[in-house]
């Protein structure tokens, strides 16, 4: 302790004292009021980034009962030719690319991915496969 604090009277002491409480409780009001801005802004951002995953769940599983569909009907799926289907795809990848843009928040995430990625990997398979 200082020795300016040592010389202080009893009532200068608790006046202090009281001063300090009083701060402290402000203080403590004050953090409150801010944690909660906080957490509420955090919560709102967990909110918005699962929104997009469950849309993309939401797809996937369109895009699933779509396939169980045709091949129920004995159709074979050909990704290329199925108008149905690519918009599905089309709309899960708009979906993950803007996941990936908002997931890399320095600017280095991609959202220019299209179905026509999509389409030539399926041509490049279906090669593949048949050689």
């Amino acid at each position: 302790m200082s020795p300016e604090f040592c010389q202080l009277s009893p009532e200068e002491l608790l006046r202090h004292r009281t001063k300090v409480e009083r701060l402290l409780e402000q203080f403590d009001q004050d953090w409150s009021i801010y944690e909660k801005a906080y957490v509420t802004e955090l919560m709102a951002i967990e909110a918005d980034a699962r929104k997009l995953v469950i849309e993309c769940i939401s797809i996937v599983q369109q895009m699933k009962a779509y396939e169980s569909e045709q091949r129920l009907r004995g159709r074979i799926l050909n990704t290329s030719a199925d108008e149905e289907y690519n918009n599905l795809r089309n709309k899960f990848l708009r979906h993950v690319c803007e996941i990936n843009k908002v997931a890399n928040s320095i600017g280095q995430g991609r959202e220019d991915m299209d179905l026509s990625v999509l389409m030539i990997a399926d041509e490049v398979s279906r090669k593949v496969s048949a050689s």
